[in-house]
């Protein structure tokens, strides 16, 4: 009985030993790494701002990249418009001011918009292991963005149906 009980601390210990780990350095132990299922790449970029030739050129790349909305007022109505940036259209974790993870499926679209920008933006990508609750994040991401588009879709046909 008193094994079962030390053993049972020690595991407890280990576990707040992780944890606080992580909290302190988002880094598990290879102890946890079996809960991992899937691939990930994270994507770290700073700007260079005095390459860029205007703020407007500056706002152009994180407007590509994040997207933006764009308001217009006209004969006293507001028409708000969702302009989507790469990462508006596929499943992401923001980790930082300049830093996000995306899966590994997604990453060219990536690689190919920071190929855009290259003299401009400095950027490292790493490989990294998707723990299952950012699987999950991603996953429901990826659905919300998929009713999206059949809603769409449908509206756009409802339009060619009545001509408006």
């Amino acid at each position: 009985m008193a094994d079962t009980e030390t053993e049972e601390k020690e595991k407890e210990k280990r576990q707040s030993a992780e944890k606080q780990s992580v909290e302190r350095h988002g880094v598990r132990s290879m102890r946890s790494i079996h809960s991992v299922e899937k691939r990930g790449m994270l994507v770290c970029f700073s700007t260079d701002s005095d390459k860029f030739k205007s703020n407007y050129e500056r706002n152009k790349f994180f407007r590509g990249l994040y997207g933006w909305k764009q308001v217009v007022e006209k004969d006293g109505k507001r028409y708000v418009y969702e302009r989507r940036g790469v990462l508006g259209g596929m499943p992401h974790k923001k980790v930082d001011q300049s830093s996000f993870i995306v899966e590994d499926s997604d990453f060219d679209r990536i690689e190919e918009f920071f190929g855009e920008w290259q003299r401009k933006v400095v950027h490292n990508t790493f490989k990294v292991l998707l723990e299952k609750n950012i699987i999950n994040e991603l996953e429901e991401m990826r659905e919300e963005m998929e009713k999206i588009r059949k809603r769409m879709e449908e509206e756009m046909d409802e339009t060619d149906e009545t001509g408006w």
